[in-house]
């Protein structure tokens, strides 16, 4: 079967939440909603967010006029949901989302979640209301504070010299947008040092690393880390922790180098990464993983099609 099919751009005026989906960043103004008693009948707001770098953040919904209960509901779609993408991720009630909270006039509710429980995450949250009189309510989404601040940032390709002190230590972090294969470099002209990298800033010296290493002077150490390691995740932070194990300063040399495979293409095979289907082996499976700016957006598009004749049958769908 062969099909084509034209994408057109919704009418202006239709009124649908799922059409109408904003979109919200960490750390900006909160959303201060006033309806009037006619627009508080059946009203339905629908956010999503993007967990960009992966930290953890909480979600405030204060429900400051109305005189019955608001319905709050997320669900989430990552890397890791299997069961779930984008488009059965938006929660249409209780049942398919993740959590559920009813808010009484005057009450508010906080929401933390956790940025690395979800990798390459979208975040939908859910607003329903149906009230007769006037409606006002407040919402964003804020980072938690944690010790990422004391760790400097370090960028791709570029090496960095630093002196750590003898028995003390050095911060850094890095975050990547590209599937390709990397190593972290460290060449030790003096002293003694241990590296750790980890996903949390407030655990990586403490143990909660995922990688180490540990060299003496006149060596270097490299970890390296393949596009396959259950642990590399894009569009995340990596923390750094460097320490020394002696008591001469060590004078270091620290390179994160990633030497892309796959340039980033804007448009039509717009794909760094692909995969063969676990079970259809003829089909591959290919996943934006690479992005340049903080403009670009991930489009998914769902359609649904007649059975096959056959079996196994295949359809070609042109866009």
């Amino acid at each position: 079967m062969n099909y084509s099919l034209v994408l057109t751009k919704p009418p202006q005026q239709a009124n649908n939440p799922y059409l109408a989906m904003k979109r919200l960043l960490v750390g900006a103004a909160a959303e201060r909603i006033e309806l009037s008693a006619e627009e508080s009948v059946n009203y339905t707001k629908i956010y999503q967010f993007y967990n960009w770098l992966h930290r953890d953040f909480r979600i405030t919904f204060a429900y400051i006029q109305g005189e019955f209960n608001a319905t709050l509901m997320y669900q989430k779609s990552g890397q890791l949901d299997y069961d779930n993408n984008i488009y059965s991720g938006v929660p249409i009630g209780v049942n398919n989302s993740h959590n559920a909270f009813n808010v009484s006039q005057g009450k508010s509710r906080l929401i933390t979640v956790n940025g690395s429980s979800c990798y390459s995450c979208w975040y939908f949250i859910r607003i329903d209301i149906n009230n007769t009189g006037p409606t006002r309510y407040e919402f964003n989404f804020a980072d938690i504070v944690d010790s990422s601040g004391a760790f400097f940032d370090m960028v791709p390709n570029t090496p960095l010299q630093l002196t750590v002190r003898g028995n003390f230590w050095q911060r850094t972090k890095f975050v990547l947008d590209s599937m390709d294969n990397w190593v972290l470099r460290t060449v030790v002209a003096t002293g003694d040092l241990e590296v750790f990298i980890g996903l949390n800033p407030d655990t990586v010296d403490k143990g909660g690393h995922i990688w180490s290493a540990s060299t003496a002077a006149g060596r270097d150490v490299r970890i390296r880390v393949k596009t396959t390691d259950k642990d590399f995740h894009f569009g995340t932070y990596y923390y750094v922790y460097l320490s020394s194990t002696s008591s001469q300063d060590s004078q270091i040399q620290i390179e994160l180098i990633q030497q892309r495979t796959v340039e980033y293409i804007g448009n039509n095979f717009d794909y760094t990464y692909s995969l063969k289907h676990p079970i259809f082996l003829e089909w591959t499976m290919k996943q934006k993983f690479q992005y340049r700016t903080n403009k670009e957006e991930v489009k998914f598009h769902v359609f649904r099609v007649p059975p096959p004749e056959t079996n196994p049958g295949y359809h070609n769908v042109v866009i």
